[in-house]
């Protein structure tokens, strides 16, 4: 058996193609989505909730569009009264594409995930 490392892997990067279709896409924004799959699949290994995973993804998307009014993964959205707008590099804020595609975004990902890996691991052990 492959194990959850390989379908952790596997699901990380079919999520990151599966937005390749999308306006502006690029290999740094691909790769950035690739993280953010590994992200919710950490969100996944640390809960064992498929729920906490669709809630972690739509609390990014919600953030995005309904706070910021600022692309969510190439997609803009209608704003009503204000949209964020980025002052830095593209490779830091994420550009057109939205924040998720900045090494920023890509940053806090990858605490968060070592975080919720430590959680998972936690979990095992009490369970082993």
């Amino acid at each position: 058996m492959a194990g959850w490392k390989l379908a952790l892997i596997v699901t990380s990067v079919v999520f990151g193609l599966l937005h390749a279709g999308n306006p502006g896409a690029n290999a740094q924004s691909i790769l950035a989505v690739i993280v953010a799959g590994f992200f919710l699949g950490a969100v996944f290994l640390a809960t064992g909730s498929l729920y906490a995973v669709g809630a972690a993804h739509f609390a990014w998307n919600w953030t995005m569009v309904a706070l910021l009014h600022t692309p969510v993964s190439g997609l803009v959205m209608p704003s009503p009264d204000y949209r964020t707008v980025d002052a830095g590099p593209d490779w830091l804020t994420g550009g057109a594409w939205g924040p998720e595609s900045g090494l920023a975004a890509a940053g806090a990902e990858f605490v968060l995930l070592f975080i919720l890996y430590g959680r998972y691991l936690r979990r095992m052990e009490s369970h082993a």
